[in-house]
């Protein structure tokens, strides 16, 4: 895949995303994966573009006061201390068994959400 149509594919699923609280790791992830980025690689850059999204739509966010920062606040510091680890972890793990886990998730996700849809 052209370098040009990746920009244009990340660009378009994080603005989309974004919007609905996504940031595009459920996209992102499984995309490097079939690009034959390593799995390692497609996590970690997955994973530092949510960063980017994340943080640029929570600036929007808290200045049109629609963010809650007393849940978000918590959230920031458990996820940026067990960030390491996990990054860590990753890296000691078996990569079919990561990439079996990371499969699981992206799938098992939408499942659950649609056959508990009125209970979110």
């Amino acid at each position: 895949m052209p370098l040009a149509l990746l920009l244009v594919i990340v660009f378009l699923a994080s603005f989309v995303l974004t919007m609905v609280g996504l940031g595009g790791g459920l996209i992102f992830s499984p995309l490097f994966v079939l690009l034959k980025f390593p799995v390692t690689t497609a996590v970690s850059a997955s994973l530092f573009l949510n960063g980017i999204a994340a943080f640029s739509a929570s600036i929007n966010y808290i200045r049109k006061r629609m963010g809650d920062i007393k849940t978000g606040l918590p959230l920031l510091v458990a996820s940026t201390l067990c960030a390491p680890p996990g990054a860590m972890l990753t890296a000691r793990i078996n990569m079919d068994a990561f990439t079996g886990i990371l499969a699981l998730v992206i799938f098992l996700t939408p499942v659950i959400k649609l056959l508990n849809f009125q209970r979110w």
